[in-house]
């Protein structure tokens, strides 16, 4: 195996210097993107409130309602109960920053520890701070969290500053910071489970897999290993059988990663290539890490009142109903059609011979893959964002390609290494956390792929400066991250134009957040008319448009306030918000736009019981103002 190249060694660049230039651009964009964009489905406050109600001492999924793990509220609560951060839009949005920052310096991190390319390290962390523009839709998102676990165990495992291919490399570090190692990734897994179960799927089934598929004592049982993968695919490939392009996609992500795994396992020489590192050790570590934590979260959401019962559904349960309601499927771009089919002729042998028979496409489509990731990252840079749904970057293009790739470039090597198949793995399970909603979470699935096809152009700059002997930058190299970093800068640019050119919000907590006027002018207009009812209390009708709460200081009834409760809330939920709604005196209840679609055929009862006592006073735009009482008194001024 050949050292690698002193690659960009004409760069005499410090690393403090790279590190602190690229954080200035990653907060450069981060920040206007991060308080110049409004989300009309109020993700945002939807969290913000299940916090507070949790802080307030209501019970996880038997109270508080809300479909992500407990490891969220109990690692975020003491942040604003104990720090005292305020649990506001401006204290949120500022969490969601320091995230942006923190994940793209751990993909730095990464980049740069698998390979010596500066070039490949700064240009893949500019496509990482591009592609999470997203996150700008969605602050203060459970998704953050998962995100930061996922990059941390990537950076774990490849935390030994050596080449990528070293075999003693494995989860959790070489054998003498094994056993340390293994306990940080374990609870970093389990973490992100307790976040998202799938989450924490697609972190530790890689870990498991790796450290067992290279330990002695499994013995022939290593070959078996596939259907640790077969288990979940099976699963999720039934829960979106009610859509094709999903099914194909998720037999496709499934088939891949247990090819993967059925390399590394059947290599003849696999048993004996770590002969010192204690595999058993790592997978015995990371087991009983990611079995206490879990535990542990669990019993403290024990101690706050959640049953049981309720924890079963809030973390499992629940999760079949959404893949029925809310399924969106990953389309399929041409682009990746036709990568895909170059992957299939390749496959099948059937391109020109010339190809076939010498490495020229092998070495060269390293190059072709990362350019037509750039090129779809870049396309979009500093465009407005409107919603989490819409297509953006190369999200939908890496979920497709990145297995194909990843086996196209390191199919014949994860036997050898350890930290490939860790890696390669997490990368192409990773898109599952987008099941069933591919919304902004495709977006932060698909982001590993994208670190590790950064870590293949690496190894094309490393391997073009071998051939030539030469340690200068090549012309691709230069050119690559000449148009990445020019994106950038329209990013940067696009983001502080609109930013600059927004209107100051002016509502409770929102400091600092600039948006369209005609957006601020409808916002402050529903506040305003709320804030005319004497009512202590609000209700959406149709939609949980939190911030509204957040924005009049006007209590919710309950605390189950998801965004879609008409379809979300269950029927015990439903039951307690009606009870709670004919406690009431007086209630100011705000109808939203489209409030019939919203609705649909769910929730009847409460709908006939609002609809039967509504008094219409004030109209702004599409969104209607009203109260609700039980006789014809009115007490808006």
């Amino acid at each position: 195996m050949l050292a690698p190249a002193r690659t960009d060694a004409g760069w005499f660049i410090s690393r403090n210097a790279v590190n602190f230039v690229l954080a200035t651009l990653v907060l450069a964009i981060a920040w206007p993107a991060v308080f110049s964009t409004f989300a009309p489905y109020d993700d945002e406050a939807y969290v913000m409130m299940t916090l507070q109600t949790y802080l307030q001492g209501h019970p996880l999924y038997g109270e508080t309602h809300t479909q992500y793990g407990p490891a969220f509220y109990q690692l975020t609560a003491p942040l604003h109960s104990f720090v005292q951060w305020p649990l506001t839009h401006f204290g949120v949005r500022s969490k969601t920053v320091f995230v942006w920052l923190v994940s793209s310096l751990l993909a730095l991190g990464i980049v740069r520890r698998c390979t010596r390319s500066k070039i490949a390290a700064v240009t893949t962390t500019l496509l990482v701070t591009l592609q999470l523009d997203k996150l700008a839709l969605e602050p203060g998102h459970p998704q953050e969290l998962g995100l930061l676990c996922t990059l941390a165990i990537m950076y774990l495992v490849v935390r030994q500053p050596s080449e990528i291919t070293r075999s003693e490399i494995l989860p959790g570090g070489i054998s003498q910071k094994s056993h340390r190692d293994g306990w940080c990734v374990g609870a970093l897994a389990a973490t992100a489970g307790m976040i998202k179960l799938n989450c924490g799927l697609v972190t530790a089934l890689p870990l498991i897999i790796t450290a067992a598929a290279k330990s002695p004592a499994m013995g022939r049982s290593r070959q078996a290993l596939p259907l640790l993968i077969l288990l979940p695919t099976l699963v999720l490939a039934w829960m979106s059988s009610g859509d094709a392009r999903m099914l194909v996609w998720t037999l496709w992500i499934g088939g891949a990663a247990m090819w993967l795994v059925w390399k590394a396992t059947c290599a003849p020489t696999q048993v004996a290539i770590c002969p010192h590192a204690q595999p058993w050790r790592v997978l015995t570590t990371t087991l009983a890490a990611g079995g206490l934590a879990t535990f542990g979260y669990l019993v403290v959401a024990a101690l706050h009142g959640s049953t049981a019962v309720d924890l079963w559904h809030g973390i499992v349960g629940q999760h079949s109903k959404f893949s029925q309601t809310f399924l969106k499927p990953i389309d399929l771009p041409v682009a990746a059609v036709l990568i895909l089919g170059v992957m299939v002729l390749r496959a099948a042998r059937l391109l020109p011979r010339q190809f076939l028979a010498t490495n020229v496409l092998d070495e060269h489509v390293r190059l072709v893959a990362f350019a037509a990731v750039a090129t779809s990252v870049a396309g979009h840079a500093g465009l407005p964002l409107l919603h989490g749904l819409e297509p953006r970057g190369a999200g939908q293009l890496l979920a497709w390609t990145i297995p194909g790739w990843l086996i196209w470039f390191w199919g014949s090597s994860v036997a050898e290494s350890p930290t490939k198949l860790c890696l390669a793995l997490i990368a192409v399970l990773s898109p599952w956390i987008a099941f069933p909603v591919s919304g902004t979470q495709l977006q932060i699935g698909t982001l590993p792929g994208l670190i590790v096809l950064g870590v293949c152009f690496g190894q094309y700059l490393e391997s073009r400066c071998l051939v030539a002997k030469d340690a200068k930058p090549t012309a691709p190299a230069v050119l690559s991250m000449a148009l990445v970093g020019l994106a950038a800068c329209i990013a940067t640019a696009g983001h502080w134009w609109r930013y600059a050119d927004g209107t100051p919000l002016g509502l409770p907590g929102t400091a600092c957040m600039r948006l369209p006027a005609w957006i601020v002018d409808e916002q402050q207009a529903i506040v305003a008319a709320i804030k005319t009812s004497q009512a202590p209390t609000l209700l959406i009708d149709g939609h949980g448009h939190n911030r509204f709460h957040f924005w009049t200081d006007k209590a919710p009834l309950t605390a189950a306030n998801p965004t879609f409760w008409p379809r979300m809330l269950t029927p015990r939920e439903q039951r307690n918000l009606r009870e709670a709604i004919e406690k009431q005196t007086q209630l100011c209840v705000v109808r939203t736009p489209q409030r019939d679609a919203l609705y649909g055929s769910n929730a009847a009862e409460v709908r006939a019981l609002i609809d039967n006592n509504w008094r219409l006073l004030h109209t702004v735009g599409e969104w209607q103002i009203g109260q609700l009482q039980w006789d014809d008194s009115v007490s808006f001024d």
